[in-house]
């Protein structure tokens, strides 16, 4: 009994956890889209692509006449990612788009590099001529070359050569904004777990001597683990629109969750005088730190937990269990 009692308070911690951990992650995806932080992302990533080179296509005879928008400016302007904007437009105080397709990426360089011309077909001489009037000492330049290069003269694979290239940036671009995610998660659930008194060492003790709340609390975490509410897509550089639940709506469902599982959260209960402050920032800080792991991990754990319990049931619970399947 003893074991499953340790079983009984891991689930009550770790469903503490789950649930400010989507209630955290819900607000910093809530704050992303207020401050358009994926849309920032990724134009940081493609700027780091494109540069803030001059396209010198206008004079070609004079390199020194530096005539035309920089590449990124042509970029975001151009008709197949303004179409991406949506209802938005691109501006002092506007919005960018925040997904941007690759093969689109690639679709929108090559016409800028070499536009498109309804008379005739694009040839890769054409882009060959075209890659040679950018700035000889940009990285752009020697990047379209080696993929020309192993392209072989074939438009397609110099276009599938662009759109892994493409790709490849958005991955680091990705871990860029999820490490700046954590940071903010984190930063999120030092302030929420302070402000509702969620001490890991006082959530065992009460755990721990509290048999009626244990039970209750594997009750409404294993019905937590079969009805999972939805929660908002993952974030990146590139992650397109989901069909989540409003950010609102999410942490408000979890804090009234979290505030009906009889834990008695918050500091009103306690005398400030009374209070071991080392043991209390320790178990702040420690449920922060726990909270910050994210709730896929938690979520994940839970399921784990609850399988290990459900299968280490002693024998003679096992045996009543399974004569109550029996008789329905």
């Amino acid at each position: 009994m003893f074991g499953l009692q340790i079983l009984d308070i891991a689930i009550g911690l770790i469903f503490v956890y789950l649930l400010l951990a989507l209630i955290c992650t819900t607000a910093s995806e809530l704050l992303a889209g207020l401050f358009n932080r994926r849309a920032r992302n990724l134009f940081i990533g493609i700027r780091g692509l494109l540069e803030e080179e001059t396209v010198r296509r206008e004079n070609p005879k004079d390199p020194g006449d530096p005539k035309g928008k920089g590449l990124v400016d042509l970029f975001y302007a151009h008709p197949l990612i303004k179409a991406l904007h949506g209802w938005q437009t691109w501006g002092k105080g506007k919005s960018r788009p925040s997904y941007i397709p690759s093969r689109t990426f690639a679709l929108a360089l090559l016409d800028i590099i070499e536009p498109a011309n309804p008379d005739r077909d694009r040839k890769i001489d054409d882009i060959r001529a075209a890659i040679k009037l950018l700035p000889g000492d940009s990285d752009i330049r020697r990047t379209l070359i080696i993929l020309l290069d192993e392209a072989k003269a074939d438009l397609g694979k110099l276009q599938e050569g662009i759109e892994v290239w493409f790709n490849n940036a958005m991955d680091r671009a990705s871990g860029w904004y999820k490490r700046r995610t954590q940071v903010i998660v984190f930063a999120i659930a030092v302030v929420m777990t302070t402000a509702v008194n969620a001490d890991t060492i006082q959530i065992a003790k009460t755990l721990a001597n509290d048999a009626a709340l244990r039970e209750a609390l594997v009750a409404q975490a294993q019905e937590f683990v079969k009805n999972p509410p939805p929660a908002p897509q993952g974030s990146g550089a590139q992650t397109q629109a989901g069909t989540a639940n409003a950010p609102a709506e999410i942490i408000r469902e979890n804090a009234a969750t979290l505030q009906n599982l009889g834990l008695k959260l918050g500091w009103q209960d306690e005398s400030k005088a009374r209070i071991d402050w080392v043991n209390k920032i320790f178990g702040l800080l420690l449920t922060a730190l726990a909270v910050s792991m994210g709730a896929p991990f938690w979520f994940d754990m839970l399921n784990k937990i609850i399988s290990v319990r459900a299968t280490g049931k002693p024998p003679k619970e096992a045996t009543q269990a399974q004569e109550a399947s029996a008789q329905k």
